[in-house]
């Protein structure tokens, strides 16, 4: 479980958040915050273990840091308790972590299982860590690429439909008249 507690640490930290330790007896846990969210992350070997504890878990840290919870002010909104275990759940198991997910006393809730490696802590964490870096896009000659595709239309139709002309107009020239 430490690889699990330490690949998360990492891809908080890379993330913007800081991270910190805490001690939860009987689970793995740590504690992360940056300027908009803050919360826990209790890691579980099994589904069952999961489903069976998270609740009294959760209220348990949450209680053990409510005095620094208040003086968060509205980032106290901003609350999560994330939810990890290995293996794969069964069908019930799975259900049971949507209505984890749906229950939002407290703080909001990520219930995550099948975690082990990099690129499964980076699904799980998704909805804290966004998407990532935004992909640098070339610019795009719209007109260009439509005549591209358009490449068996009429050449007076398509320069109709660019000089925004009325559409029965490049409905007559496309050999169409009758459809207006």
């Amino acid at each position: 479980m430490l690889d699990v507690v330490e690949l998360t640490n990492e891809v908080l930290r890379s993330n913007g958040y800081e991270t910190f330790d805490i001690d939860q007896e009987e689970v793995g846990s740590i504690g992360f915050e940056n300027e908009i969210n803050f919360g826990f992350v209790l890691f579980y070997k099994t589904p069952p273990a999961l489903v069976e504890n998270w609740k009294q878990d959760s209220e348990a840290l949450f209680g053990r840091y409510r005095f620094q919870i208040q003086r968060g002010g509205s980032k106290a909104w901003n609350a999560y308790s994330v939810f990890l275990c290995g293996g794969k759940p069964s069908r019930s198991e799975a259900l049971s972590f949507s209505d984890i997910e749906e229950d939002l006393s407290g703080s909001r809730k990520l219930a995550r299982s099948a975690v082990g490696s990099d690129d499964s802590i980076k699904i799980a964490l998704q909805p804290l860590i966004g998407l990532g870096h935004a992909p640098m896009l070339e610019p795009v000659d719209l007109e260009e690429d439509v005549r591209l595709i358009s490449s068996e239309l009429p050449n007076a139709a398509l320069d109709a439909f660019f000089r925004e002309a009325r559409p029965d107009e490049v409905l007559r020239l496309l050999g169409r008249a009758d459809e207006n």
